[in-house]
């Protein structure tokens, strides 16, 4: 039998973050008379593809910032301030699969796509906002690409910008 599951954990502020699904699987144990036994075992651990953070409040003009640590979601962490403050905000970002059939493909190859949702965050209050993320070097080297060359782009206004990126 297969389970999946998420965890979700909070601290004492209700930060919470969720998993992407994880699953194990158990074997059924024999009917025969042998002495043996086994135990379940382990499907393959699943990276999550999304992470998400809730805010009950988020005061204008601090500093906040979520830490990703799953290889499956290039961007390691994004950080950000408002210029006024927001109640019950959220962040979820989400590694895609694949481009989303409703943008177009940008003009040079993509290392991945993630999606970033927002709830009760505006664009407009929205101040030092950085995302830091990596890219695989088998990448680069597979598709033939200079590491000096990589940028962060957004899709807005029917069209891909590129953010200002500097390699660390």
């Amino acid at each position: 039998t297969t389970y999946h599951f998420n965890i979700t954990s909070c601290d004492v502020n209700s930060n919470c973050n969720t998993t992407g699904t994880r699953n194990f699987t158990t074997t059924v144990a024999s009917s025969s008379s042998s002495s043996s036994s086994s135990g379940g075992t382990g499907a393959p651990y699943i990276l999550p593809t999304q992470v998400s953070q809730k805010w009950d409040s988020l005061p204008a003009g601090v500093l906040v910032s979520k830490t990703i640590s799953s290889t499956a979601i290039p961007f390691t962490k994004v950080s950000f301030s408002l210029s006024e403050s927001a109640s019950n905000a959220e962040l979820i970002i989400t590694a895609l699969t694949a481009k989303p059939s409703s943008v177009t493909a940008p003009v040079d190859k993509a290392y991945k796509y993630v999606e970033v949702q927002k709830t009760n965050i505006r664009d407009i209050i929205l101040n030092n906002v950085a995302i830091e993320f990596k890219v695989t070097k088998a990448w680069l080297t597979n598709n033939s690409f200079d590491e000096n060359s990589v940028v962060l782009m957004r899709w807005a206004n029917n069209a891909w910008n590129v953010l200002p990126t500097t390699k660390t």
